[in-house]
Order: C-alpha cells, then structure tokens, then sequence
C-alpha cells in the first residue's frame, strides 16, 4: 500500500528535507556536497516534478540526462542521494534495474615529494602544501586552523573552514569525521612558516585557489590530473614504507576506518617509537611512490631509503 503523500510534495521538498535533517550528524562538506548535488546537477524538471505523479521513465531519463552531462562518479553521487529517497517515498515504483555508468579507477603517477617540496619553497603557500604532504591534511582542515591551536609544539584539529556558495563557513567541533579530530607534533620548521603569518587563521586562501594553484604548479611539473588532496596519498604512501601499523596511520590520517587507508597503507610491523617522529622530516625516494598499483612489488625487491629533511 502507497504511502500518503502529500500533494504539494516535490522530489525537491523531500531531497531538501533530508539534507537539512542531516546538518547537525553529517560533515559540513558532505552537506555542502549534497546541496550543490540538488541545486547544480539535478535538473528542475525532476526537481519540480510531485512525488504522486511520479513515474519509473522520469526517474531512468534524469540519470541518462546525468550520465551524458557528467562523470561516472558525479553521476553516481547523485543517484546515491536521490534514489534512496525517491525508494522511501514511493516503494512502489520498480527502480532496480537502473544502470549507473561503470566508474573505473584512476591510475596516477605521483611526483617525486622532493619536488613538490623544491616547486613550493618560498611560495606563498609553502605552508598548506607542506601541512597537507607532511601532515596529511585536508585543505578545510588547513584552512580552520588558528595559531591557539598550537600548544608545546602540538596541533589540534578540531575546525574546519569550507565554501558555500562561495562564502566561507566555520565549522566548530566538525571535521569530516570523528577520527579527523585529532593532535599532530609540529616540526621546528613548520612551526617557523606558521609563525610568519598574521590574523585569525593561519591560512587566508579559498579551497578554490589553494585547489588551482597546486594544480597549476604540478601541470608545469608534467603532472597534470594531480589534486592537493593527493598529498595526503603521498603522505599515506610514506607511512607504508616506514612500516607504520595501520592502525597509527589511520589515526594519524584521521580515516574513519581503515578501509581508506589501507589502500596506501601496509600492516608490517615496525617500533612505535620510531612511528612517533614527525614524518614531516622523513621523505622517500623518488621510486616508492610510482603508483601505489606497484607497491608490494617495490617492498619486495627494494631496500627502503629514507632521509631527513628540515628537521
């Protein structure tokens, strides 16, 4: 039996509904993700459309619309927000035979960190690529530290600062997931670049110029396709080949579970104590981080050096 619904319900109203339901549990970036799903890539004709005269073709058409408009991944996001509810709302529409396009895993050649090192020194922001290679930190983690995070050397992540609609939004207590809270022991050098700034946060930049001026520089590298959030890969790529258990290197990601992490991160066992030095002075050498694909196939035929860097 159908449930009742009411008239002036839109596939809009109950979608918005949802998101708004869910600020105070999801991160601040998946909401944000949501919205701009809703109101940029799903089309007003289904938006607009009432749920009671809803059909199983208007459903198919707008994912065949998304699925020549935009990537595989995008197109899954979307359908993973929208069918779910439209499943809720009106079980009795058949949508299990809806085809999502096939999303295949990219292959990338990550720079050499020495590089990525050398093109950033002295840039204007040094700062938020050495903190998202070193560290391992998401941009909107970089962007909501203040320098009274900061105590005995120690960085607390416990802000993150995102864009909505362009405008940036603070987030208190909010990280993208409970684990992303967490302490981080600076190295001398970083806390120097630190001290070199002024005002409230320690980083002034949007996520969109931090995104495009990483991109930039890594496309006159000849790395073209290579993002700021694939430092914390690089970052968790380290970590594999200093042997850091994986369960330390999720907490020191701030992964959820270790199924993120374990795509870059190995279990061999290795010296916690050794584990406790700031890996923002430890860089490997240009061939361990290839591509991760080949990995097992490195730690097994070669011998793993490492050398200090700005300690």
């Amino acid at each position: 039996r159908r449930r009742e619904i009411p008239k002036t319900a839109t596939v809009k109203s109950v979608v918005q509904q949802y998101i708004d339901e869910r600020k105070g549990i999801l991160s601040p970036a998946s909401i944000d993700k949501y919205q701009r799903t809703l109101d940029k890539q799903i089309s007003d004709e289904l938006k607009d459309m009432p749920l009671v005269k809803l059909k199983e073709k208007n459903v198919k058409d707008e994912i065949s619309r998304l699925s020549a408009k935009y990537s595989p991944k995008s197109v899954k996001c979307a359908a993973g927000l929208v069918l779910p509810i439209i499943r809720k709302q009106r079980p009795d529409l058949d949508l299990d035979d809806i085809t999502l396009p096939k999303v295949y895993k990219k292959q990338k050649v990550y720079p050499d960190p020495n590089k990525i090192i050398e093109a950033f020194k002295g840039d204007r922001m040094e700062l938020e690529v050495l903190l998202g290679l070193c560290y391992g930190l998401r941009k909107e983690e970089i962007r909501g530290i203040k320098p009274d995070d900061i105590k005995d050397g120690i960085l607390t992540i416990n802000r993150v600062v995102i864009d909505v609609d362009k405008k940036p939004v603070v987030r208190e207590g909010a990280a993208k997931t409970q684990n992303s809270m967490r302490k981080l022991r600076l190295s001398k050098y970083i806390l120097d670049l630190i001290g070199q700034r002024s005002g409230e946060y320690v980083c002034s930049f949007s996520g969109h110029a931090i995104y495009m001026h990483f991109a930039r520089k890594m496309e006159k590298l000849g790395y073209k396709g290579v993002t700021f959030h694939d430092l914390r890969h690089i970052n968790a790529s380290v970590m594999l080949f200093l042997g850091v258990p994986t369960k330390y290197a999720q907490e020191r990601g701030g992964w959820a579970t270790d199924t993120h992490s374990s795509k870059f991160i190995s279990p061999r066992s290795a010296n916690r104590e050794q584990n406790l030095i700031p890996l923002s002075t430890i860089i490997s050498r240009t061939y361990i981080l290839t591509n991760s694909k080949y990995l097992p196939q490195i730690l097994a035929t070669s011998k793993i050096k490492v050398r200090i860097i700005r300690a």
